[in-house]
């Protein structure tokens, strides 16, 4: 590719956002099916991802103001959902942490929903585009998890880009 390294890491990160997004999306419906707003929903795939943020995390991370954040904890708190929790080095901080319940539930529907949502999409690719997707992924792994200064990851191949 003729693409400069800063652009193409960019052009990467949007694309596993995307990804992400996409996967993320696949576990909603289970999560609306409780009755749930989309805000609500959005809340919890935000813990799902980094359980015991703070109001100021989480309101950064929805974009939105801390005021209608704690409304939304309130209403998920009210149905047994989330719990507050004080920091225990800094009591001025209080962590919104889902409930265990909540927790064991989604860590048996959300892998399904995220494991059937590839699943069908690598049924629909050619066996080369699977190859190439595979082998993609687990060459940026690697070169992500490798040292700083390493040249290249250890099997990463030949491809240039």
């Amino acid at each position: 590719m003729s693409e400069d390294v800063p652009v193409l890491a960019s052009m990467i990160a949007d694309h596993l956002n995307a990804i992400r997004w996409l996967l993320r999306r696949s576990g909603q419906a289970d999560l609306a099916a409780v009755d749930l707003t989309p805000q609500q929903v959005a809340l919890i795939l935000e813990l799902i991802d980094r359980d015991g943020l703070t109001l100021s995390e989480l309101s950064a991370r929805l974009r939105s103001n801390h005021s209608t954040v704690s409304g939304i904890v309130d209403r998920l708190e009210h149905k047994g959902l989330v719990h507050r929790r004080a920091d225990a080095q800094d009591r001025r901080f209080v962590h919104i942490q889902l409930d265990p319940q909540v927790t064991e539930y989604l860590s048996g529907r959300m892998p399904s929903s995220r494991s059937s949502l590839l699943t069908g999409a690598l049924r629909r690719a050619d066996a080369s585009q699977r190859e190439l997707i595979l082998c993609g992924l687990a060459a940026l792994r690697q070169l992500l998890e490798a040292k700083p200064g390493s040249p290249r990851a250890p099997g990463a191949g030949g491809h240039e880009l």
